[in-house]
């Protein structure tokens, strides 16, 4: 019995790896209801300290009520690069947020990687005065110490960004975060390794590791010669 549990205690030892996604910008402020005029691009820089894998983009639905109408969210290198593009919908996945004012409407992207550096978030907000201010993003987040919620290697956004046009389009303006209404409507998705049980030996399964199978051997000979003592 004890060298069963030994055995166990080092194959739980061997514990592999699974990803869970992440909003790479949340916050946890109540949400206002904030848009500067309709046909806009709303968004801002996002800043990563180390390599991170993109598995989604988003858009923030305040209340919970649903959108008003569809949004596209872009993703660009700061050279207006365009990464990665998604139209967010009501049908689109819920994920929960860190505010309880709303919540997160996903859509997965096939994952690649984002190296160390700055990106720009962006998505376009409404035709119709109305319908924009109905999908208002969202603020004044910036202006509340501890409001932003960011995933590990993620910098807290300073720099906001904008530009007025009917279409989808990489948002050109720039302005200090410090001195207005956050812009936090669009959201990122990140891989994260979460700590998973390991797959059981044999057919289909991971094989042991060398140093994994020389402990196994050791703590079954020490059990067979304890009990040849006996």
């Amino acid at each position: 019995m004890r060298t069963a549990c030994l055995i166990t205690l080092v194959v739980a030892a061997t514990v592999g790896a699974a990803s869970a996604d992440t909003i790479g910008v949340d916050f946890n402020h109540p949400a206002s209801s904030f848009s500067k005029s309709s046909n806009t691009m709303n968004g801002y820089n996002i800043t990563l300290t180390e390599t991170k894998t993109v598995t989604g983009l988003a858009l923030f639905d305040k209340d919970s009520n649903g959108l008003a109408q569809s949004h596209q969210v872009g993703l660009w290198k700061l050279d207006q690069t365009l990464l990665a593009t998604k139209t967010i919908t009501n049908a689109s996945t819920v994920k929960a947020s860190a505010s309880l004012f709303g919540r997160w409407l996903v859509e997965s992207v096939t994952p690649f990687d984002l190296d160390p550096g700055t990106y720009v978030l962006g998505a376009h907000y409404g035709f119709n005065f109305v319908v924009a201010l109905a999908d208002a993003v969202v603020g004044p987040v910036t202006l509340n110490p501890g409001s932003i919620v960011t995933a590990p290697g993620v910098n807290n956004p300073t720099i906001l960004r904008h530009k007025s046009t009917p279409v989808f389009a990489f948002p050109t303006t720039t302005f200090f975060a410090s001195f207005t209404l956050g812009q936090f409507g669009p959201g990122i998705l990140f891989a994260d390794p979460v700590v998973t049980p390991p797959s059981p030996p044999g057919p289909g399964g991971p094989v042991p590791e060398p140093a994994t199978l020389l402990l196994i051997g050791s703590v079954l000979a020490g059990g067979a010669w304890r009990a040849k003592r006996r």
